[in-house]
């Protein structure tokens, strides 16, 4: 839509834009973030409904992990998430919050150390 001229801009997520700038080129596109629009957006881990072991065992893993602030860690080295990093770069942005209406109740009510905040 971009490339046709349909489009002036096209939000993407804080993880995806630079990825995509990279891939298709800075010729065509511009990653701007200056100006981010917040809101929870989950992230899920799905494993065989049989495989409970495995369920427990990233959970574990996980909330160890969010303890000693090592997700953090490797979310900034991880090829999906690295680029989003460090959250340092969004001290000056201008971060507007948004309600995100499509996530259930109790994924809205889960503790704030699930959710990453890209400015303190």
């Amino acid at each position: 839509m971009v490339e046709t001229g349909r489009c002036d801009y096209f939000l993407r997520a804080i993880s995806e834009g630079y990825g995509e700038v990279k891939f298709y080129g800075t010729d065509t596109y511009a990653a701007y973030d200056k100006i981010l629009i917040g809101y929870r957006f989950p992230m899920y881990f799905f494993v065989n409904k049989d495989n409970e072991t495995l369920a427990a065992r990233l959970e574990e893993g996980l909330e160890s992990m969010l303890e000693d602030n090592s997700l953090l860690e490797f979310m900034s080295r991880h090829p999906a998430t690295k680029s989003a990093f460090p959250l340092s770069q969004y001290e000056n942005s201008r971060i507007f919050e948004a309600e995100n209406k499509y996530i259930s109740q109790e994924t809205r009510n889960l503790p704030e150390k699930y959710w990453l905040k890209v400015t303190p």
